[in-house]
């Protein structure tokens, strides 16, 4: 029968034979079986010589499932797809504050930052960004994510360029997606930078005349990948 619990042993306890609960209740039901596929697990149990289904029973396929016996079948707990990269963490930050700016240098989006520190040397954090952007008429802007004071590794770093005439209610969605490797379990911190070009406005979660073409809100979100 199942639900045995485990058994404690003393010196000079003798295991019994075949058909004992022993081995057949208290060890072979709760130990965890390793088949080729869901065929060699069935085979398995129910012939002559074979252990009986019981719930609770627990077994790994190669076909990388992980499952449990629930008393009717087999309940698969976990698919662990071994190799491929799992989501360890999800950090993200949006604002809907507005920005604008004819800089040619880069000024801070201060509202948009993202903290995260790794669980592992090994992962990859992938940042995904999307910012909402207006510029003057005939002219562009750059947006940049910067990853502990440097632009993230893309060529060119990081950026957006957008400008044509006639465009002073314009707004675009830019969307930047780079994987980083610092290769660190210390914190890592994420901040988002915008220029004009020259001496061109550039806005952020607005039109650059700020009367029409309203938008928002702009996002930042860094995933950590293990695998």
């Amino acid at each position: 029968m199942a639900g045995a619990g485990h058994k404690l042993w003393s010196a000079g306890d003798v295991v019994g034979a075949s058909g004992d609960t022993d081995i057949n209740t208290a060890l072979l039901q709760q130990i965890v079986g390793v088949y080729a596929n869901s065929t060699a697990r069935d085979a398995a149990f129910g012939g002559a010589g074979e252990q009986t289904l019981a719930d609770g029973m627990v077994c790994y396929l190669l076909t990388n499932e992980f499952q449990i016996y629930d008393g009717s079948g087999w309940v698969t707990l976990l698919n662990t797809d071994l190799g491929q990269p799992k989501i360890v963490q999800v950090v993200t930050d949006q604002t809907e504050d507005t920005y604008t700016t004819t800089s040619a240098s880069f000024v801070q989006i201060t509202a948009l930052t993202v903290d995260i520190t790794p669980q592992l040397t090994s992962s990859t954090l992938l940042v995904i960004g999307t910012f909402q952007v207006g510029h003057s008429e005939g002219t562009g802007g750059f947006v940049q994510v910067q990853r502990e004071g440097s632009a993230i590794s893309l060529d060119p770093a990081g950026w957006f360029y957008t400008g044509s005439t006639n465009s002073n209610y314009s707004g675009a969605t830019l969307t930047i997606v780079c994987k980083e490797s610092p290769a660190s379990v210390s914190e890592q911190n994420f901040t988002c930078w915008y220029r004009g070009e020259s001496t061109a406005g550039v806005a952020i979660n607005r039109s650059w005349a700020g009367n029409a073409g309203q938008v928002g809100p702009s996002t930042l979100t860094v995933l950590e990948l293990s695998g």
